[in-house]
């Protein structure tokens, strides 16, 4: 055998061998892919602007840091568990970077703006250390913005930063959830995530699942559930309308109220009444998904309260009713029969007193009248007297006028009295006529019934 052929030969077994090694041990083959990639950690977002209210906008950078590192599929994401770095020191970075086998280190800060207009604004500063050049390699801090518009310009520092650690341009958009009805509670979930609304500022560009859902009360109620892209600097707006009263709910409501208003007249409802209005006040205790659900809540806290007065009305009514005689239909017919001719006998004196009244008004009207009519007479006598007996008498006549008018003012103001009282003292015999007419229907149709 030539040289030539062995070489052949041995290489064939160490095919063979190779191959049978590589079936029986196929990870000696296999790269760890874990081992391919950078390890990095986000270390948590630190908040010094002295505002508290940026704490949230802290969170949300972080959060959207983390995520995007992780989405690159170029990291291995390892959770921070140094002490919070306050500063972009090289050192603070390198001890933890050391101690946990980073790769990278990153550091989230927001500062007040030093040179914004208003006193309110902030940035924030992105850092990236590099434990093996042992300093930071990157560092962006995003232009000044109050809390409103935070996150939009913190999102281009996010993804310069981003873009020049993985080497590939990341981009964000904005998610605008437009709601169109109550102004209730509800939840947000990005990607099977739940997401406070804010961070819907800041999202990455690309294929989302976003579901926005509320707890009820009758359960949870799915108000959008959607697969949407969000394209770089873009809003993609998602309509969502918040219910007063789901048509479940309402159903709920009205059967309470019902149940409700059926034990109302019920002076035996008891324990039922109770179960009924507590299920009612308990129904509405937690409406946070629909503030406006105040005022059922309210009517719900009134008719309890007025329940206990109720209820003594019931009591008082039902001894009251215990006390009184049964009295037929006949004998109620006959009473009102009896009662006619006492009416009419009333009716007649109720006309003779009204027309007496109406007479002494008229007497009055009389006395009025001649008083006016005396007085001017006075009046004009005295005016062309020449002497002063001729005056002293005019003045005579003066005083007896206003005497009759005053008498006259005092009858006729009587008359009238007794005469419009009259009009109503006068008693309704057709309503009687009526009473005993339906009384007589009835008794009829019992006795057809019998």
């Amino acid at each position: 055998m030539t040289f030539l052929s062995k070489g052949m030969v041995q290489i064939s077994h160490l095919c063979v061998s190779l191959a049978i090694l590589a079936i029986v041990s196929p990870n000696l083959f296999s790269l760890d892919v874990a081992q391919t990639k950078s390890r990095i950690s986000v270390a948590p977002a630190v908040n010094a602007t002295s505002q508290d209210n940026f704490d949230s906008e802290a969170k949300i950078v972080f959060d959207t840091v983390e995520e995007a590192l992780r989405k690159t599929g170029r990291f291995q994401i390892v959770e921070w568990t140094g002490s919070v770095l306050r500063t972009s020191d090289g050192e603070a970075f390198a001890s933890e970077a050391q101690r946990r086998s980073l790769d990278y280190v990153v550091m989230i800060r927001l500062e007040r703006a030093s040179n914004a207009v208003e006193w309110d604004a902030g940035v924030c500063r992105i850092s990236v250390f590099d434990r093996s050049q042992r300093k930071v390699t990157i560092e962006v801090t995003s232009g000044p913005a109050r809390l409103r518009g935070f996150l939009g310009t913190s999102g281009k520092a996010v993804s310069a930063v981003l873009g020049a650690l993985a080497g590939t341009p990341i981009g964000f958009g904005v998610i605008d959830l437009d709601n169109t009805g109550e102004k209730g509670a509800y939840e947000i979930l990005l990607d099977g995530r739940v997401v406070p609304e804010e961070q819907l500022g800041i999202v990455l560009s690309g294929s989302h699942d976003l579901v926005v859902r509320q707890k009820r009360l009758l359960g949870d109620l799915i108000l959008v559930s959607t697969n949407l892209q969000v394209k770089e600097s873009k809003t993609t707006k998602v309509a969502i309308s918040v219910p007063f009263l789901t048509a479940e709910e309402q159903s709920k409501v009205t059967g309470m109220a019902n149940a409700v208003e059926q034990l109302w007249n019920d002076p035996n409802a008891g324990a039922k009444m109770d179960k009924a209005l507590a299920d009612q006040e308990s129904f509405f205790d937690d409406i946070r998904c629909s503030p406006r659900l105040a005022i059922l809540r309210k009517a719900a806290e009134v008719k309890t309260s007025e329940w206990p007065v109720q209820q003594k009305k019931l009591r008082e009514t039902v001894h009251w009713t215990s006390k009184q005689p049964v009295v037929s239909l006949e004998q109620q017919s006959r009473t009102l029969t009896d009662q006619k001719p006492l009416m009419e006998e009333q009716r007649k004196r109720v006309g003779w007193m009204g027309l007496g009244g109406w007479v002494v008004a008229g007497v009055g009207a009389g006395l009025i009248g001649y008083s006016w009519y005396s007085a001017n007479s006075a009046l004009s006598s005295y005016n062309s007297s020449t002497t002063q007996s001729d005056w002293d008498s005019a003045r005579g006549r003066m005083n007896t006028a206003n005497l009759f008018l005053s008498i006259g003012s005092g009858v006729g103001i009587t008359g009238l009295a007794v005469g419009i009282s009259s009009l109503f003292l006068e008693p309704d015999i057709s309503k009687v006529d009526r009473q005993i007419k339906n009384i007589d229907q009835k008794l009829t149709l019992q006795g057809a019934q019998k």
